[in-house]
């Protein structure tokens, strides 16, 4: 597993993800496949609960088989929105990572602005 060299990049994408997130199911929000040559950095994630329930919401990243949680069981009020992450505290996927979400209401929309950098 390697890491570009942020100082030398090659390019640099930005891009956003959505999803809708249901009860009982994670979802894959963002990931970084192994062997890439790139690191992606999560600038933001954001839920939004459209419900008029109250809901909880998960993030959290997955290397090497091992869950490391972003939130946990985090309300989110009904028709609000939650900032989990955002550009003043990225994070970084290296390879072979992903950012997976769940909820436990039936309708969260989750937006992910993320930045791909690479130096190949």
């Amino acid at each position: 597993m390697t890491n570009p060299n942020l100082v030398n990049t090659s390019s640099v994408f930005m891009s956003t993800n959505t999803a809708t997130v249901t009860s009982g199911s994670d979802t894959i929000i963002l990931s970084n496949s192994s062997g890439s040559n790139n690191i992606v950095r999560a600038d933001t994630l954001t839920f939004c609960n459209t419900t008029a329930t109250a809901t909880s919401i998960d993030a959290y990243i997955v290397r090497s088989s091992t869950n490391y949680y972003v939130s946990k069981t985090v309300a989110v009020p009904e028709y609000s929105s939650m900032v989990v992450v955002d550009k003043d505290y990225p994070i970084y996927l290296e390879e072979g990572d992903t950012l997976r979400v769940a909820s436990t209401g039936s309708t969260v929309s989750v937006v992910c602005s993320f930045t791909t950098i690479t130096d190949v």
